[in-house]
This record gives C-alpha cells, sequence and structure tokens, in this order.
C-alpha cells in the first residue's frame, strides 16, 4: 500500500477509510465497552484492508487506480449495514427499500459500475489521491479526537465528598451488608399496572424472612450511572460531583464514583472485606475489590478466547456487508451463534454465574460488604421462567419472563444467605430504576433490617437515605436523612432534570 510514485504521492487512503468505522463506533460506544476488547475488530479491519489492497495491487499496475477501488469496494462494504438500517420500514413506489433482496443487488450493481468507471481511467489519478488522503485523514483526525475527549473529558478531577461524620461500629458484632440492585426492577404496583404482573407471592417471602417493602419509594434517577453513585455515596450527584454535572461530563465519568465509593471506603475502614461480580459494564466492574468474583478476570485472555464474540463485534459486524451474510444464513436455519458464543448467551451465563456465587456468598470468612449489580430484568432479554436461555427482542415479553425468574430464583438465594450467615446480614434488594418511561422512577426497595429501630423505614424512602439509615442504625453513626426526590432525565441529556413528585405519599 505504501508506494510512491514519480510525484511522491503516497496512496494511503484506504488504509484510513478502512480504520474509520471502526474508530468510529468505539467512539460512539465508550464507556460502555472495554477498549481491550476491541482490539480483534480493529485487527479484522486492519488485515481486510491489506488484503483489498495487495489484492487489487495484483491485478491493476497503477497504485493509485489499484487504491482508489480499493477505497470504494471498502466503502461499500464498511456502509451496507448503516444503509440497511437507515431504510429499514422505508417505502418508495411500493418497493420496501430497508430489504437485503433490494439493497444486495444495488449495492452489487454500484461496486461493479463503478469499479470498471475506475479502471477505464486515463487521467493520472495523483491528484484524486491527494484529495482523499486529505479527506482520510480528516475522518480519521476527527474520531481520533472524539475518543481522546472522551478520556480527557471523563476523568475530571474528583471531588472529595465530606462526609458529616466518621462512621464507627457501634458493636463487635458486625453484621454482613449486601447491596443487590436488581436493573431495572420496577415497584410491584407498577409490575402489576404496566406489565400484568402480580408479584405478591414474591413479595410475601420476602416478607416471611423479615424483608420490608417501602409503599411510595422511588430512585433518584432514571439513569443507572447516576442513581448508583447517589446512593453509593449518600448524596445526590450535583453535591458528590458538582464538576461532571456543570460542564455536562458524560455520566461514563461517575465510574470513579461508583467502583470507589465513600461507602466502600467506610466498609472497608472498618475492616469489612468489600465482595463484588462481574457486571459486562466496564465503568462499574470492580476487579480491585477484596473478592472479584467473574468468570474470567483477565481481558487479555477474553480476547483470545475466540468461541466467543462481543456485542461490541456483533454490532460492528452488523454495520458491515456481513449483516447480509449472517442474516441469509439466520433464514436458513443456521447463524453465526451456531459457530460462536454470542453476546446475549454470554449475558445469560453471567446471570446465572452470579446468582449462583450469590447464594454462597455468606461463607466467604469475616465481615462482608457484598455489592451486587445484576443486569437483570434489564434487556438483552436472554431468561425463560423456568431459567431456561430464551432470547427476544420483545422488551415486554422479555421483561416479564426475567421478572418471573427473578423472583421464583431471588427469595431461595436471600434464604440461604440469611440462613447461612453467623450474624443476621443486613439486606438491600432495589432497582437502580424502574423500566419504561410511566415506571421509570418507581422502584423495587426491599430491606433486610434486623434489629432496627420502629419507623426506621418510611413509605417515601429513597436510596440516597439507604446507607445513611445502615450506618446510624448499625454503625453509630448519626447522618441527617435528605429529602428524598426524584429526578428524570434523558440519556442523551442527563443533567436536564425533570422533578418528579411522590404521587402516593406526602414526605415525612
Amino acid at each position: 500500500m505504501i508506494e510512491i510514485d514519480n510525484q511522491k504521492v503516497i496512496p494511503f487512503h484506504p488504509l484510513l477509510i478502512g480504520l474509520y468505522p471502526f474508530l468510529a463506533l468505539l467512539g460512539a460506544n465508550l464507556g460502555q465497552v472495554n477498549p481491550v476488547l476491541t482490539l480483534r475488530a480493529w485487527l479484522a479491519s486492519l488485515v481486510l484492508v491489506f488484503i483489498t489492497f495487495f489484492l487489487l495491487r495484483r491485478l491493476v499496475k497503477d497504485p493509485h487506480k489499484a487504491s482508489l477501488l480499493a477505497a470504494w469496494l471498502l466503502l461499500l462494504f464498511f456502509t451496507y449495514g448503516h444503509v440497511y438500517t437507515l431504510l429499514e420500514g422505508k417505502v418508495l413506489f411500493g418497493v420496501l427499500l430497508g430489504r437485503h433482496l433490494v439493497l444486495a443487488p444495488v449495492y452489487a450493481v454500484l461496486a461493479a459500475g463503478v469499479g470498471y468507471l475506475i479502471l477505464r481511467i486515463k487521467a493520472p489519478l495523483q491528484p484524486a489521491t491527494r484529495i482523499l488522503n486529505i479527506i482520510a485523514l480528516l475522518l480519521a483526525a476527527l474520531a481520533l479526537v472524539r475518543i481522546g475527549a472522551y478520556f480527557l473529558t471523563n476523568t475530571p478531577e474528583r471531588a472529595e465528598v465530606q462526609q458529616e461524620q466518621p462512621v464507627q461500629a457501634a458493636s463487635a458484632a458486625l453484621p454482613d451488608v449486601y447491596y443487590i440492585i436488581l436493573d431495572a426492577y420496577s415497584r410491584p404496583d407498577m409490575l402489576q399496572e404496566y406489565h400484568n404482573l402480580d408479584v405478591t407471592g414474591f413479595m410475601q417471602e420476602l416478607e416471611s424472612l423479615g424483608f420490608v417493602f417501602p409503599a411510595c419509594t422511588q430512585s433518584n434517577y432514571s439513569i443507572t450511572a447516576l442513581s448508583l453513585a447517589s446512593s453509593l455515596n449518600m448524596d445526590y450527584v450535583e453535591q458528590v460531583a458538582p464538576q461532571i454535572v456543570q460542564q455536562n461530563i458524560n455520566w461514563g465519568a461517575f465510574s470513579d464514583y461508583i467502583v470507589h465509593s465513600e461507602v466502600r471506603k467506610q466498609f472497608e475502614a472498618l475492616g469489612y472485606r468489600f465482595v463484588t461480580f462481574e457486571t459486562g459494564i466496564p465503568w462499574d466492574e470492580m476487579p480491585d475489590a477484596g473478592l472479584y468474583l467473574a468468570r474470567e478476570k483477565s481481558a487479555l485472555r477474553q480476547m483470545l478466547n475466540f468461541r466467543q464474540i462481543t456485542e461490541f463485534e456483533m454490532l460492528y459486524l452488523r454495520t458491515t456487508a456481513l449483516r447480509l451474510a449472517d442474516e441469509l444464513r439466520s433464514s436458513a436455519g443456521y447463524t453465526l451463534a451456531d459457530e460462536v458464543q454470542s453476546p446475549q448467551q454470554d449475558h445469560y451465563e453471567r446471570i446465572l454465574f452470579v446468582l449462583d456465587e450469590l447464594e454462597n456468598s455468606a461463607a466467604v470468612p469475616g465481615p462482608k460488604f457484598i455489592f451486587l449489580h445484576l443486569m437483570a430484568p434489564h434487556g438483552p432479554w436472554v431468561l425463560g421462567e423456568d431459567g431456561s436461555y430464551v432470547y427476544t427482542d420483545n422488551e415486554m415479553e422479555g421483561y416479564a419472563r426475567s421478572v418471573k425468574y427473578l423472583n421464583q430464583r431471588i427469595p431461595d438465594i436471600l434464604e440461604s444467605i440469611i440462613d447461612n450467615s453467623e450474624q443476621p446480614p443486613v439486606i438491600i434488594l432495589q432497582g437502580d430504576h424502574g423500566f419504561l418511561n410511566e415506571e421509570r422512577l418507581a422502584i423495587l426497595n426491599a430491606y433486610h433490617l434486623p434489629g432496627s429501630s420502629e419507623g426506621v423505614l418510611y413509605p417515601a424512602v429513597s436510596p440516597v437515605n439507604t446507607f445513611r439509615i445502615i450506618f446510624n442504625e448499625y454503625f453509630g453513626a448519626s447522618y441527617e436523612l435528605l429529602p428524598d426526590r426524584s429526578y428524570l432525565s434523558d440519556r442523551d441529556d442527563p443533567y436536564n432534570f425533570s422533578p418528579v413528585e411522590y404521587p402516593c405519599v406526602s414526605q415525612p
């Protein structure tokens, strides 16, 4: 590819045109993917670019013509999936455009027609090479600037949270503390209203174990990162990290406040062992915990596992012409998942692994603070009611099945934890937010607080006060409870908060 002619013009634009789609997709998904696990997609793109160019170079003597033809074919390859998505459902003159039967022939004609015209060009192509080199450089630079800006702006200097007082143990008999987040698990009355799910039996099982369900609880925020940053730091994010909110920095910047939260610091200062589990989400993975329970702890070894395709790789594949090949095989009853483990299967196995490990967690010696963020009943929806692998992209159906499975599994797990704990454990079972927009702030919120004071919980208690209550009740602190407030915001505009009142009960 790097070949110099008399005018010293190096036709390197196919390389950058071939790598730009990868860089652009990575930039758009930073915070949601581990960059190490994207290296295979980068290497595959690089190999494709070089193979395409060198094959064409052997067929076409003029390096500029070969580069132009390579750039054109790579452009078609990397845009096919995007164009297909853009045209899905679109109809023109009675023809459904978003179909492989329509789009694939159009792309084939474009590849052959424009390719033929390029081969027929008689004029020198050095000027075109210069222009394409500049365009490709600009595109790559824009993508790299976006990636660099993410890392610069999403690692702001951390503002230290000022706690009202140090926490000290109230007694030598320290209870284990469990903080279990079921992602997107809505409040029971919302499940009944919006999903026709009667979870009375689930609630009764937990109540028989000593759990209390505040009647009107809401999350403080509608976005997971903000919700967890708030509850794990016992304050609203505007006070926890004002610089992030004021500068409108991507919510992935809350990662450090979640991973190294004030709650974690307080428990570790008390001599607790911090235990956590893999989540599959880069910004709240905590491998530096006292005990980090994961199927595979090394990102490098995950990358070298060629039997597993990551969510990023699947997304990348579906933006290219390989989407056509995979969907044609799917229509014939044979898909990529028959050869490799899909992201959905990996998600399913992670859920079962984490639940199994949680059930046995009481055996971990010594006092421990156990934090679990389980990506269920949140999608992808991979759970059958009996715990079998059943994937669906129907969110209502998948969500309902996930809730039903968790309602069967969770009570048994919690009973096992309680029965096998030396001291009656403190357990908080909570949603970070609800599911649909109408129920987004109404969350599951159940407390197992053995020996706690009467009236310590109240109907509208929210996650921001959860650990203020825990530290007050069990560790001799006297934190003032904050007003319970709920804010709705959009992921694309996370700090444009709309206050949402508690409709079912007045504030205490």
